[in-house]
């Protein structure tokens, strides 16, 4: 395929690609890239800048400034079904909320604190011990009692 060719028909794909861009691609100068696009009369000139396109984080469509396309698209994204690890009864939970608890190191989700009591009683959650309750004297300057 000749040159000239190539570089019409990568004009017409990619309008917001630049002349030095194409030149690249093709294999040849970008003064030369300017001359064939003016001879065949094709557009030499792009916007100074490149439209952002923000992607819908759901569905996938291209949104205008949104990170979402609709409401029930954004209910969607931050209200996930989730499933009681004891009783296994389905409901919803905010996304954040599921990250905050797998950051703790939490790896069951319970419906409510009669499921979460029940699972500790049962042995599915542990008691949790937290060490930096042993340093909270130190840091916050009460003295321990020395054994004497």
């Amino acid at each position: 395929m000749k040159t000239d060719r190539k570089i019409c028909r990568w004009r017409i794909r990619h309008p917001l690609m630049t002349g030095t861009e194409i030149a690249k691609r093709v294999g040849c100068n970008r003064q030369y890239v300017s001359h064939i696009l003016a001879k065949n009369g094709l557009n030499n000139t792009q916007p100074s800048y490149r439209k952002k396109v923000i992607w819908c984080k759901t569905c996938g469509i291209p949104t205008k400034k949104n990170v979402f396309c609709s409401n029930t698209c954004r209910q969607k994204w931050y209200w996930v079904d989730v499933e009681c690890t004891l009783c296994k009864r389905e409901f919803k939970l905010v996304r954040s909320h599921i990250q905050q608890r797998f950051n703790r190191g939490m790896k069951n989700i319970f419906c409510s604190q009669k499921c979460y009591a029940k699972g500790q009683r049962e042995g599915i959650v542990q008691k949790r011990r937290y060490a930096y309750f042993g340093r909270l004297d130190s840091t916050m300057g009460a003295q321990n009692p020395s054994p004497s």
